[in-house]
């Protein structure tokens, strides 16, 4: 598992549905640790409007990759910030959303958690391939 921390509007959270799947067009910067993608989520506190009503919340994307090497590259050991273990996941990988919470409980406060798992299908000789 590799994990994303991000703020995010009402509007974008509705972009994840449950069963839909997602295809990244940009390189996507995770982390190896949990509390790293926390920090990033929660940097800078929340986004308010004028009314001060909440408009970015903090949320954690918990990426599942099946094929690490195929679509994900680790480079902790190359990154000018080694201490945020990074893996980069390439562009136009498909993912499936398997769960959406809301009111997630952390250390730094409340926050949203997207889980997505890589979709792959199996083509006709008995390989996977991405979808």
């Amino acid at each position: 598992e590799t994990y994303r921390g991000m703020k995010i509007t009402e509007d974008e959270l509705s972009q994840y549905r449950l069963r839909k799947y997602i295809v990244n067009k940009t390189f996507l910067s995770t982390t190896k640790e949990r509390s790293i993608a926390n920090e990033f989520a929660f940097d800078g506190g929340l986004r308010h409007n004028h009314d001060g009503e909440i408009i970015k919340v903090p949320t954690i994307c918990i990426y599942t990759i099946i094929g690490h090497d195929r679509i994900a590259l680790d480079i902790e050991r190359i990154s000018e910030y080694a201490h945020e273990k990074e893996v980069l996941i390439i562009p136009g990988q498909t993912f499936k959303v398997t769960a959406i919470r809301t009111n997630v409980q952390t250390a730094q406060g409340l926050c949203y958690e997207i889980e997505l798992v890589e979709h792959r299908r199996e083509n006709k000789t008995g390989q996977y391939q991405h979808e």
